[in-house]
């Protein structure tokens, strides 16, 4: 039997200890949101009421905002010419508008928008630690002045980093292997096929119709490189239901000179019903060796 007190305990909470030190932190936590929304000027204050008969009390926040600062301008600083030249045909859809007021979700928003920009027009190498924002809000009567920051890719070598501007990068190849596994990588291909520029292979025999693989295949050789076809294509070839899982790598093209041309690997392992083989399969990545983004899987 439960009285009345235990019922309590069951679906109360526990009393919050009031402290100077908790209601500061709170306080403190309330100003930088509304630093975050363009009131840089804000201040929070908090008072503490205590009924000593109750041992209860409440904390009273007052925020104190002040007038919000508005975007004024935005400066770009993009070291990359091929950076610079996709940013600037697409800018009219920055989230950072000139006469708004300033919200930190606006550049965040922003940042998240360049970077699917670059990696879906070949930038292959980009990535989002690449650009900062920098603002100047001093003596100017509650005005922002935006720079956006888009800096090279840096390469580390031994005890040295030099930088390479980013390039646009295209798909030289296609090479799919239908019947990929671990333990075979060192060995050669017994058959192969080709069909619209896509190379299918196979250790053993490639027992798939090679429209119904190239089919769901979002790359084609001469494509500009894009994470949304790279997306695509592993989301179709997971939906077939004939592979364990779709790996998709992209490796230079060691024929090119220039270094911007990608060779697309994919490799298939099929699952039980489809391959009688027993195979064990190893995650591997060339991200550092390379440098590069590996392949992934859904």
């Amino acid at each position: 039997k439960l009285d009345f007190n235990d019922v309590l305990k069951n679906f109360g909470e526990e009393p919050t200890i009031i402290s100077d030190n908790y209601s500061g932190r709170s306080a403190n936590r309330l100003t930088e949101y509304y630093n975050s929304k363009g009131w840089f000027n804000a201040k929070t204050t908090y008072s503490i009421q205590k009924d000593s008969l109750e041992k209860r009390g409440q904390v009273i926040y007052e925020v104190a905002t002040g007038k919000p600062y508005i975007i004024d301008s935005l400066k770009t600083f993009i070291k990359s010419p091929a950076a610079d030249s996709i940013y600037e045909k697409h800018k009219n859809a920055s989230y950072i508008k000139q006469g708004s007021q300033y919200k930190l979700l606006d550049i965040n928003a922003e940042t998240s928008r360049i970077t699917d920009l670059m990696r879906n027009n070949g930038l292959f190498h980009f990535d989002q630690e690449l650009i900062s924002f920098v603002g100047d809000s001093v003596n100017t009567n509650h005005k922002v002045n935006l720079e956006l920051n888009i800096r090279n890719r840096e390469i580390r070598a031994r005890d040295s980093i030099y930088e390479l501007p980013l390039k646009v990068h295209k798909i030289s190849k296609v090479n799919i292997t239908t019947d990929y596994g671990y333990a075979l990588r060192d060995t050669e291909y017994s058959d192969s096929i080709e069909l619209n520029d896509h190379h299918l292979y196979a250790y053993d025999k490639i027992r798939y119709k090679p429209k119904y693989l190239t089919d769901a295949v979002f790359i084609e050789p001469g494509d500009t490189y894009s994470d949304e076809s790279r997306n695509q294509t592993l989301i179709r070839l997971s939906q077939l239901g004939t592979f364990r899982y779709p790996d998709l790598r992209f490796s230079e093209d060691p024929d090119d000179p220039e270094g911007t041309d990608l060779i697309a690997n994919i490799m298939l392992t099929p699952l039980p019903k489809f391959n009688l083989r027993a195979d064990f399969d190893v995650s591997t990545s060339n991200i550092q060796r390379f440098g590069i983004a590996g392949g992934g899987s859904l």
